[in-house]
């Protein structure tokens, strides 16, 4: 049994590859493309940069008494 298509001519595919050679050529002589330039941020809020301080809330909140007065009911029923 004979094939219909055959293999392409050697020929053939030294043009193709002579062609594919000059375009990628062509491509890497142009210029790098420049990046955008990107904005700068604002610089931030004072308040953002202040240094924390959650040690002295923390000690603030667990040792230190609480203001609020508790109730006392006076004498226990018996």
């Amino acid at each position: 049994m004979k094939k219909t298509a055959g293999r392409p001519k050697l020929s053939q595919l030294l043009w193709w590859l002579l062609c594919a050679l000059v375009t990628s050529s062509c491509a890497t002589t142009s210029p790098p493309a420049t990046p955008p330039a990107c904005p700068k941020p604002s610089p931030a809020p004072s308040s953002v940069m202040r240094a924390p301080n959650y040690e002295q809330r923390l000690r603030e909140l667990l040792f230190k008494p609480a203001e609020t007065p508790t109730t006392s009911s006076g004498q226990p029923k018996p």
